[in-house]
């Protein structure tokens, strides 16, 4: 059997998809451990994980990168958005090489599986430590550009026209510079380290690698025929909690299900369509819970709200909330989404695939980053309907939402992905790729006296 590092920021969508990886990978036998933020570091170990808290790196650079400040100003304030980007990104490699290098010395792990957006395993000791290294980003599609899928995060739809097409040549071009940028500043960091200068921009470097995991399938990423052959769909990684006899309340966790239906679940009106919302905590006010709260009051439809780990219920709706409608602060998908006609979310990778592993057609109010260019995947594949935040008046809104509860073919499609989804076999799939790239842990041990001495 081998041992398995995976290294993540503690941000829960870069934690859950791991950690559905991380439970398959327990089951067939193998050693997982966890490298992310001390706030992390008791869920991992409660769902029975080895867990490496960050030492030198320093898990605040999330909290900078998700402040409602710095969303405001991210998008009109390019240069400083590429600052902070190149801060997270590649000034933090560092600090995790300084904190990861007595780990591989101490657990010797047979390989290391990481996210886009920690690079040092993936830059620096896959080459320089001869470790391979597994990308599995959080993201609802490829990364790795090329001509069958629009610019990455900007929500630019496919090119299926002559002037599509064209759009999407020139939203390369303009690109290049900041790929160029990141290219550079990878390069300098990497010739640190004794390596040589990346040839080619970071996203395509990262298909260099011997193994790219892609959450999803291709019928939910443009049907892509463009990429290498170490690129590989595995379904959405859709992670689970065992059941919880004694739920830990007023701290950090995995919000883990006591195994029972939520008791705000157990007196829906048995002919009224459910909706779900989602908006979780990143956007200071939650307009998207108050504008579903606004769609369905006085009308038979119900709806279920999930407000986020960070935000007081009292915010969504201070009065007395209509008596079609239920607010919590999570309900677990497993219970929810089967008996829902609709969820509706800004976007986020997590609640998307979920809703549409279940077969659900999804409601997308998208405000940013990879929101964008979920909500042009669910457009071109059918499964839902999309509204421009800065256009989502009450009246779109519940328009929109009308449609997916009357109209069967959005149902169908989404039922459709659910069924192509599940082709994939997801973290089962993910694991055996993972096992076809791990030597005999034996093998690592004798190889570590000579390498991984940083």
């Amino acid at each position: 059997m081998s041992r398995i590092l995976i290294t993540d920021w503690p941000l829960y969508g870069k934690i859950h998809p791991h950690m559905a990886i991380a439970a398959a990978l327990r089951q067939r036998g193998h050693e997982v451990a966890f490298y992310t933020g001390p706030r992390f570091q008791r869920p991992i170990e409660r769902e029975g994980f080895l867990c490496f808290p960050f030492v030198h790196n320093d898990e605040a650079i999330v909290d900078a990168w998700l402040s409602p400040e710095n969303r405001r100003w991210r998008w009109r304030q390019p240069l400083a958005f590429f600052a902070l980007l190149r801060a997270w990104m590649l000034e933090t490699i560092p600090d995790q090489i300084q904190d990861l290098e007595p780990i591989l010395r101490r657990w010797q792990p047979d390989a290391i599986i990481t996210d886009i957006t920690m690079l040092g395993p993936a830059l620096i000791l896959h080459e320089r430590d001869h470790i391979p290294v597994v990308m599995a980003p959080f993201a609802a599609g490829c990364m790795i550009p090329g001509p069958d899928a629009p610019v990455w995060g900007v929500g630019l739809p496919a090119g299926g026209t002559l002037a599509g097409r064209l759009r999407n040549r020139l939203a390369q071009r303009a690109s290049q510079r900041l790929a160029a940028e990141l290219k550079q500043a990878a390069s300098a960091l990497r010739q640190q380290y004794g390596l040589s200068r990346l040839r080619v921009p970071l996203n395509a470097h990262l298909a260099t690698l011997p193994l790219y995991l892609v959450r999803g399938a291709p019928e939910f990423d443009y049907s892509r025929r463009d990429l290498p052959a170490s690129v590989h769909y595995v379904g959405p990684l859709i992670w689970h909690t065992e059941p919880d006899e004694e739920p830990h309340h007023g701290e950090l966790d995995f919000y883990r299900s006591n195994g029972l239906p939520p008791d705000c679940l157990a007196d829906l009106h048995p002919d009224w369509p459910l909706v779900y919302a989602n908006e979780g905590s990143m956007k200071a006010q939650p307009c998207l819970l108050q504008a579903t709260i606004a769609a369905v009051a006085g009308r038979p439809i119900q709806a279920v709200l999930v407000a986020g780990s960070r935000r007081p219920l009292s915010q969504v709706y201070p009065e007395p909330l209509p008596p079609n409608v239920r607010l919590a602060r999570w309900l677990p998908h497993d219970h929810l989404l089967p008996r829902c006609r609709v969820a509706i979310s800004t976007g986020g990778a997590g609640a998307i695939l979920a809703a549409l592993n279940a077969g659900v057609p999804v409601l997308v109010v998208p405000a940013e980053s990879d929101q964008l260019d979920n909500a042009r995947r669910v457009i071109h594949a059918g499964v839902g309907l999309s509204i421009p935040r800065r256009r989502c008046t009450p009246v779109r809104f519940r328009a929109a939402l009308d449609r997916l509860l009357n109209e069967p073919c959005f149902q169908q499609q989404a039922q459709r992905l659910a069924h192509a989804f599940r082709q994939y076999n997801g973290a089962s799939h993910a694991v055996k790729l993972i096992e076809q790239l791990c030597p005999p842990h034996q093998q690592r041990q004798n190889a570590w006296p000579e390498k991984g001495k940083g």
